[in-house]
């Protein structure tokens, strides 16, 4: 037998060894970086991370990118789930000090004390936060972009060695430390949900609680939870009351809760496409109305109000579309008060929902 032939079977041991060295290596540095491990659930809530966009350090892409990147927008679930520490604060002072270096170089650093009014996860035994600008990431937004003394805002601050730093990372200021009016503010008391949903073990659980918090919520806290209930759609679909719940914000006062609601909808409907699971479909039959069918009527009574808002309009022909192909969806895409299409995108928007829905 050849020295080769003697020797080859150890490769394989040591390709194992190798890769086992690896794999500890790679654990050993995650540990490192403070990445704490998540569960099974949470990977399907929090899918494939999309690129961010630059200078942001969102960790999981919204449900609807195109409306998280709005600065109305306050998608705020993974920074509540990434936060160590979660306040209402008040802004007090900015101070800044300038440093020349080489003699001509300028950096200026802004030291930022607030007033903790209100602690929604964590602990905090100070009177006082101090953070940098560096800390908060304010120097990463335009130069007309600043915390103004003496506003009241939240703020979500995750843990790292060197003390807290925001771990909100959004496309705008506003967005990473959004201002609120009051601890009344309707997106103080959807954080709070949020803490609630995070911590909650059971996904059946975290809809639950979700959805009993929409019944009860308004303005900004809606935009938030409905946001959050778009990541768990299918699940939210299985709620008896689901559609109950989300059909009242179609005629919601603000457009942006109106949008998010009625593409809230489309998704339950994709999710429940009848080739995918027609099981689910038929579980939601009440007498001869069908959910595609409760659906349907609810976006076409949603048309009444739609106003001349593009965004909302486009949602609404999203989301009838996934309604499937039945007659009682035709005549919802027939009963649309909508006056005639003004853009490029709500006229496609238009053929590709009538393209569905007639196709029975």
């Amino acid at each position: 037998m050849s020295a080769y032939a003697e020797s080859a079977p150890a490769f394989p041991v040591a390709i194992r060894q190798l890769a086992a060295a690896c794999t500890a290596a790679v654990a050993y540095c995650l540990m490192a970086s403070g990445i704490a491990p998540c569960r099974a659930q949470d990977l399907e809530e929090f899918p494939v991370l999309a690129p961010a966009p630059k200078g942001v350090s969102n960790l999981v892409p919204g449900p609807f990118p195109e409306l998280i990147n709005r600065p109305d927008m306050h998608d705020l679930e993974p920074a509540v789930r990434q936060a160590d520490l979660i306040m209402a604060v008040r802004l007090l002072s900015v101070a800044e000090t300038k440093i020349v270096s080489g003699g001509r170089n300028v950096q200026t650093t802004q030291q930022y004390r607030f007033e903790p009014v209100k602690i929604l996860k964590g602990v905090y035994p100070h009177e006082e936060l101090l953070m940098t600008g560096q800390d908060l990431g304010v120097y990463r937004y335009t130069e007309g972009a600043r915390l103004e003394r003496g506003a009241m805002m939240l703020v979500l601050l995750g843990r790292q060695p060197q003390g807290f730093f925001n771990c909100n990372g959004a496309p705008s200021l506003s967005q990473s430390i959004p201002r609120i009016s009051a601890l009344g503010d309707p997106l103080v008391s959807a954080v709070e949900l949020l803490v609630g949903v995070v911590r909650s073990g059971d996904r059946a659980k975290r809809v639950a609680l979700l959805r009993e918090g929409l019944g009860k919520s308004s303005g900004r806290g809606s935009e938030t939870i409905l946001l959050s209930l778009a990541r768990r759609a299918e699940l939210l679909a299985r709620e008896p009351r689901a559609l109950a719940a989300v059909s009242r914000f179609l005629q919601d006062g603000s457009p942006a809760v109106r949008e998010i609601a009625a593409r809230l909808v489309g998704a339950m409907l994709e999710s429940l496409e009848p080739r995918s699971n027609p099981a689910a479909i038929a579980a939601f039959a009440a007498g001869s109305k069908t959910f595609q069918a409760e659906s349907a009527r609810a976006l076409a009574d949603a048309s009444r109000t739609a106003g001349a808002n593009i965004q909302v309009r486009v949602a609404l022909f999203d989301a009838l579309a996934a309604a499937g192909a039945e007659p009682e969806v035709l005549s919802a895409y027939r009963a649309m008060t909508l006056p005639s299409a003004t853009s490029l995108a709500e006229q496609a928007a238009r053929l590709r929902a009538l393209g569905r829905v007639a196709a029975f």
